[in-house]
Parts: C-alpha cells; sequence; structure tokens
C-alpha cells in the first residue's frame, strides 16, 4: 500500500514528474520516497506543505487509514469549489416583494458525503482500536461490543431506548454527569434519570 503523498498527487492530478520538478528533485527521489525505500526528509516535506499547503503534513510519508484517504478528498473538493451567489425574488408574510440571496456551491453534494463518510469512517476506527487493544478479561470489550451489537440488531425497542438513555446519563456534559445531552429528553424520562442517578450516587458508582 502506498504513502499519502501518492494518493494526494492522484487526488490532485499532479504527476510525479512534474511533482519533481516543483521540488527541484529527481523522479527517483519520488520513486523512493513512494516505495518507502527512503523516508521523505523534513526539507521536502516543507516543500509539500507549500505545494498542498492544506493537507496535514504527517499524512505524506505514512500510510493512510480510509478516514485520511476522505480527508484528503473532502480538502481537495473544498479547495477546487466555485461558489456562486444568486439572487432569487421572493415575498415575506405580509406580501411584500424582495430578494434574498442564496450561496451555490459547485461541489456541495460530494463535500457533504464525504464529510459523512469521513465521520463513519473514525467510528469505524474507534471500533477497531478498542478491539485491537483489547486485554482480555472475563468480560472483554470485545465481548461488550458484540453484545451490544447483538442488542441494535434483535433487541426490542424498549431495550434499545433503555441503553440510550444509560449512554445518555453517562455522557458528559458540560462537565457534569447528566441527562440533558439526550435530544429526546422530557419530563417523562426526568424522573428516570434522577432515580438512576441516586442509584449511582448511593453505591457509590459516581
Amino acid at each position: 500500500m502506498a504513502i499519502g503523498l501518492q494518493f494526494v498527487c492522484e487526488t490532485y492530478g499532479v504527476e510525479f514528474k512534474e511533482l519533481a520538478i516543483k521540488m527541484e528533485t529527481s523522479p527517483q527521489n519520488i520513486n523512493a520516497w513512494l516505495r518507502e525505500k527512503r523516508n521523505i526528509p523534513p526539507k521536502r516535506l516543507e516543500q509539500l506543505t507549500l505545494i498542498f499547503p492544506k493537507i496535514p503534513r504527517e499524512l505524506f510519508g505514512k500510510t493512510l487509514q480510509k478516514s485520511e484517504q476522505l480527508l484528503i478528498q473532502e480538502i481537495f473538493f473544498t479547495e477546487t469549489d466555485e461558489v456562486e451567489v444568486v439572487e432569487i425574488p421572493d415575498t415575506d408574510d405580509n406580501g411584500y416583494e424582495y430578494t434574498r440571496t442564496h450561496v451555490v456551491s459547485q461541489h456541495e453534494g460530494i463535500i457533504g458525503h464525504i464529510r459523512d463518510e469521513y465521520e463513519r469512517q473514525l467510528l469505524l476506527e474507534r471500533y477497531e482500536r478498542v478491539i485491537d487493544d483489547n486485554g482480555g478479561g472475563f468480560f472483554s470489550e470485545n465481548n461488550l461490543i458484540e453484545r451490544f451489537i447483538n442488542l441494535l440488531e434483535n433487541g426490542e425497542n424498549q431495550q434499545i431506548e433503555l441503553v440510550k438513555m444509560l449512554f445518555h446519563y453517562f455522557q458528559i456534559n458540560n462537565d457534569e454527569w447528566g441527562f440533558g445531552s439526550d435530544p429526546h429528553f422530557n419530563a417523562s424520562k426526568k424522573e428516570m434519570y434522577e432515580e438512576f442517578g441516586g442509584f449511582l450516587r448511593k453505591y457509590k458508582i459516581i
């Protein structure tokens, strides 16, 4: 698998020969970096940050994760996006006519799609790290994740709602334990959260 520099060049449509000319080096040096026969020297990394100023420096010389590839694609489409301000006639609630402006982005759709996929991929990679770093034990993180997935796939609505409430309760909000992080919080849930909090405090869990 190639390092990030190759993916950046492919995304931006920059040929290696062209990059070598810009960096005043030989194509053989570029190829050596891409094949990871030699690390990219700090001086050359500095040059690359000038040629691709929006790309994080640490991505050029490493094997990219999927999320990092998506990040580079998002940066590219954002950099090359073209926007147009369009004036649209409209009428307010009182019947008065006016002109409002709307910004039209050429790459809005694909940027939004990449961002959604980026967030999804970050989550998957976090799960993978938890599994890879699992230290074992009688109730390991792997088992916990597997049970959680089984619940999401096969659980009843009430079971899933209960688990959601627990997650919302344990989500720290403004440096405090609280049920305010539940986007579906309502008066009927308040009593449940308060009783659950009392249980946790009684047994000194929190």
